[in-house]
């Protein structure tokens, strides 16, 4: 067999469009899972001392392991302590410090990880004549997860693709399928598509204008493409939504589902639950529509110029 024939073969364009989505769905999942390190300064105060005399400073910080102290002196030796909060109250009320001072040589830099204290209270003490410098910040370190919109918008652009090229390899390989059987197949794929599509911004909000307009525009045109005739495809479009929304009401008995939905929206979220439960498939009814008929006419002209290029040759 040669390659011309391999590239012109059903099984073989319906295997690669299969690959091209799976290969879609992880490059999503990969542009969704990028973990970055954000750091915040939240302190950072230079503190004069003069000679033979003390300073210090408060610093209001939160707890935590992803918390981070450190001060820099510069210039010469200077003593220093950190006091807890039952220390900085003997002080506030008493006006005694503990005897627990550390010597910091010159240029010395102090690093601590993991603070366990809500309030702590930086005293400096200088023993020599020259005034000494130090400086002290206070930032907070979080990992987070961030979102790489380059990944996803070439995983969706893939994903469409592959669809294309699995959908043109269906209609070669079954060119002949009975209008119930076509109207069947179309149909369990695009309802199947419709609810996943309208599910997963639930969970990924960061999806939603992917799932809830562009999957849904795609599928309406690949059904009018895969179907050829116009009143076909909008029956299997309005009677998917129709079954899509009775679904979806099923769906919101279940807790779980239905506090996803709430968390999806703020304010007003009963309103809002049923303005999307019932619009979207008002929406797509009408988009489903059109873009169908668009897509038989697509389907139609190609079909034309492929015999006018045929006759040419």
């Amino acid at each position: 067999m040669s390659g011309l024939s391999i590239l012109k073969n059903s099984s073989f364009i319906i295997l690669v469009g299969l690959a091209m989505m799976l290969v879609a769905f992880l490059v999503v999942w990969s542009g969704s899972q990028i973990t970055v390190t954000k750091t915040s300064d939240c302190f950072s105060r230079i503190s004069e001392v003069s000679p033979k005399n003390y300073s210090y400073r408060c610093i209001p910080y939160e707890p935590g392991w992803n918390t981070h102290l450190s001060f820099t002196a510069e210039g010469a030796n200077i003593n220093y302590m950190l006091l807890d909060y039952a220390d900085l109250i003997m002080w506030e009320l008493e006006g005694q410090l503990p005897d627990d001072w550390v010597e910091a040589s010159s240029d010395f830099s102090h690093w601590e990880d993991g603070i366990s204290e809500i309030v702590g209270c930086y005293f400096f003490y200088n023993e020599d004549l020259q005034p000494k410098t130090v400086h002290v910040e206070y930032f907070y370190a979080q990992d987070i997860v961030s979102i790489n919109y380059f990944y996803i918008n070439g995983g969706f652009s893939l994903l469409i693709l592959g669809a294309g090229i699995f959908i043109s390899g269906l209609c070669k390989r079954l060119p002949a399928l009975n209008s119930n059987l076509t109207f069947a197949i179309s149909g369990s794929s695009y309802l199947s598509v419709l609810l996943v599509s309208y599910l997963m911004p639930l969970f990924y909000p960061y999806l939603t204008p992917y799932c809830w307009l562009l999957i849904p525009v795609v599928a309406n045109f690949f059904v009018g493409y895969f179907v050829r005739e116009v009143q076909t495809a909008v029956k299997i479009i309005i009677a998917s939504l129709l079954l899509h929304t009775s679904i979806v009401i099923g769906l919101l008995m279940v807790p779980s589902i239905y506090d996803a939905f709430k968390s999806y929206f703020e304010n007003d979220s009963s309103l809002l639950i049923v303005l999307l439960v019932l619009g979207y498939p008002v929406v797509h009814t009408i988009l489903g529509v059109t873009i169908s008929f668009i897509a038989v006419m697509v389907r139609y002209y190609i079909g034309e110029l492929k015999k006018l290029l045929l006759n040419r040759m």
